[in-house]
């Protein structure tokens, strides 16, 4: 499977957001937890080296020789289903004589060891929820089940859960880490795997059992290729990237994690049912109360926008001044309403109308444009002008 690579500068991402380190980096208890300036500081990184060149004969995975060489000898961090991977106890380590330096590096193979679990575990949450959204879907928009869709643009739209949960506490750090290992990111970003099966909304529901299948199986594959060799860890967690408290996780939230993967829906849905969106520069409020001719509802439909932009059949994107709507290929004075009830419940304005803009016609894609990973053509929707 040929998967693309997206490099985003680490370094910079690191520069613009890491905290000073603490005064005293030697003591983890007196300070406000772990820190990746504190790795820096305390020069994480040549203790890392100088135990890989003496450490180079343990015939086991990276991380379990080194837990095994300060002591920690029932930790495995290797796998997802391991139950003896534990945060490691500061307190118990300085009691013990162990450096603070190898503390680091411990705790750094724990918080890897918790993010990938994290995001296999919002996979299987998603999984859960996502073909019974999609089916709603579907139905709600009277979707012919034989039109088609293709595979690869599942497995991108289903990934779109890694972009719509970022903002977590070192969720952007260590997502643009993994981004730098390219060891790492065939398996931590399975997309674009130029697969051009085409799926049939009847069968979607195995399709995205099979897709959830790739990525939980990409997901394992990840941690491994970081836990087992010592110099991937070091690509990864080399610039303490994972030296964070609390560490990175990526939140299992159906509503929102799944908010890509509908609007996909939503777009292919509307647009096998030949809908097409209309786009007005205008704010269609301020044309509507100029139409007022008896003081009762407005031409547009409605009142006032609601929490999401939506007024009736329009929504204003107040950013560009500009509102849009859906119109029918075969019926131009097909009433769209009905449809905009669904679309604000499973998707939003600036994913739908905005991102079909930004699209102009693409196929859904994963990528790292402005330092963060994004993706784009989740809607790509025909726009007329």
């Amino acid at each position: 499977m040929q998967l693309p690579i997206f490099l985003v500068p680490l370094l910079l991402l690191i520069l613009s957001t890491r905290a000073q380190a603490p005064s005293d980096c030697s003591d983890p208890a007196d300070v406000t937890g772990v820190t990746t300036a504190c790795w820096a500081t305390l020069n994480v990184t040549d203790t890392l080296t100088a135990w890989a060149a003496a450490n180079n004969g343990c015939a086991a995975p990276f991380s379990v020789c080194f837990l095994g060489s300060i002591g920690q000898n029932n930790g495995d961090c290797t796998t997802i289903t391991s139950s003896t991977c534990s945060i490691p106890n500061w307190s118990l380590y300085k009691a013990n004589n162990i450096s603070v330096q190898s503390f680091y590096i411990a705790h750094s193979i724990f918080s890897i060891y918790s993010f990938f679990n994290s995001y296999y575990t919002a996979i299987e949450y998603a999984r859960g929820h996502a073909a019974e959204n999609v089916g709603n879907i579907t139905i709600a928009l009277d979707v012919p089940q034989t039109t088609n869709t293709l595979f690869d643009s599942l497995l991108t739209a289903f990934g779109s859960i890694l972009t719509i949960t970022t903002g977590q506490p070192g969720l952007d750090q260590a997502l643009n880490a993994i981004v730098q290992a390219t060891a790492v990111l065939k398996f931590a970003f399975p997309v674009g795997s130029a697969d051009s099966r085409e799926v049939q909304w009847a069968d979607v529901d195995a399709a995205l059992g099979e897709v959830a299948d790739n990525w939980e199986g990409n997901v394992t594959q990840a941690l491994a290729s970081i836990q087992e060799d010592v110099a991937t860890f070091s690509a990864v967690a080399g610039g303490g990237a994972f030296a964070t408290s609390p560490v990175a996780s990526i939140p299992a939230l159906v509503d929102t994690s799944l908010v890509g993967l509908n609007t996909f829906v939503v777009s292919q849905s509307l647009q096998n049912n030949q809908w097409q969106i209309a786009r007005a520069d205008v704010e269609i409020l301020s044309v509507a109360d100029s139409q007022r001719d008896d003081g009762d509802s407005s031409t547009a439909g409605c009142t006032g926008y609601d929490s999401g932009s939506f007024c009736g059949s329009w929504w204003y994107d107040s950013g560009s001044n500009v509102s849009y709507s859906l119109t029918s290929y075969l019926d131009q004075g097909k009433d769209p309403s009905d449809v905009f009830g669904i679309l604000e419940k499973y998707s939003t304005g600036p994913l739908l109308f905005s991102g079909a803009v930004q699209c102009a016609g693409g196929t859904p894609s994963i990528n790292t444009d402005g330092g963060a990973v994004t993706t784009t053509c989740l809607s790509n929707f025909k726009v007329c002008t």
